[in-house]
């Protein structure tokens, strides 16, 4: 059983947090699962010690792009010297090692669709061409890892591991929603009626056009998204809660583990990830 399950937006602020901490969450519980490349962890461990950054980085492209590995750098940059700091402590990264081609592959078929989106005359939207690339053979499932404590990035992910692993208190750090390419996901998966892909994919258009390529890095899209009042209007109504999620997870005392799970995962938001609520009846969250 985890005794923690941690989610944030796979985002430089939330990440940077998250490695400021690690030492401590690793030693205070003695193990970690963190999702990134299992190869990753392994050559960082094996191949960077007492290297420097540089060699950091340049393992980390082995297995990410160029993107997530200036996402992820806050945490990255620290596996080696917590290795080396805190020997006793498990680090265990629990996502397939995937060629950083098949990533680039994947972001040009996005941006692909995005410019043909923006340059349509009529500004019609086909959502099928978005909906394949989340199609549930494309989009794999992890195996969770027996660590005490796991990390989840996103939304979709975190609400994942808290339906498929038992655990005893779940947090986030920050405001923790789905992006729109989450939500065409989930609809995808058939967790969101297909009723709603059009609309799904016009935020997700305005997301990565507006927000993504408009600003600075992921924490500016996420924040500026956190704040677009249509978007999360949307979400209510598809039935996914807005609430502020708690930030405590640092204050949890191995020794006064919480034995019931934490009241900030609400029922709907479980329903809409194991795409079994019942969408007629799904109430609209208050904010």
């Amino acid at each position: 059983m985890a005794e923690v399950v941690i989610g944030l937006p796979r985002i430089e602020a939330a990440v940077e947090r998250l490695g400021a901490d690690l030492e401590h969450i690793a030693r205070t519980y003695s193990s970690i699962a963190l999702p990134l490349p299992r190869g990753l962890c392994r050559d960082l461990v094996g191949e960077a010690l007492g290297r420097g950054d540089d060699a950091v980085e340049e393992i980390s492209l082995r297995y990410l792009n160029t993107s997530l590995t200036r996402v992820w750098w806050g945490v990255i940059r620290r596996i080696p010297d917590l290795a080396l700091r805190s020997p006793e402590a498990e680090i265990i990264c629990y996502e397939e090692d995937l060629d950083p081609s098949e990533l680039m592959s994947t972001a040009y078929r996005i941006a692909s669709l995005l410019i043909r989106a923006r340059i349509s005359i009529d500004r019609r939207i086909d959502p099928r061409p978005w909906i394949e690339l989340f199609k549930p053979g494309r989009v794999k499932r992890i195996e969770i890892p027996g660590a005490r404590v796991i990390i989840a990035d996103g939304y979709n992910r975190y609400l994942e591991i808290i339906m498929s692993t038992r655990w005893r208190i779940a947090r986030t750090i920050g405001w923790l929603i789905p992006t729109p390419l989450e939500v065409i996901e989930l609809i995808a998966r058939g967790a969101v009626p297909g009723e709603y892909a059009e609309e799904a994919v016009r935020h997700s258009i305005k997301y990565l056009g507006d927000y993504v390529i408009g600003g600075r890095d992921l924490t500016e899209a996420y924040t500026r998204l956190a704040s677009d009042e249509e978007y999360l209007s949307f979400l209510r109504r598809i039935g996914i809660s807005i609430n502020q999620l708690g930030d405590l997870y640092m204050e949890i005392d191995p020794e006064e583990i919480l034995e019931e799970r934490d009241s900030l995962v609400t029922q709907e938001s479980l329903d809409i990830a194991s795409g079994r609520e019942n969408r007629e009846e799904l109430p609209a969250s208050s904010s």
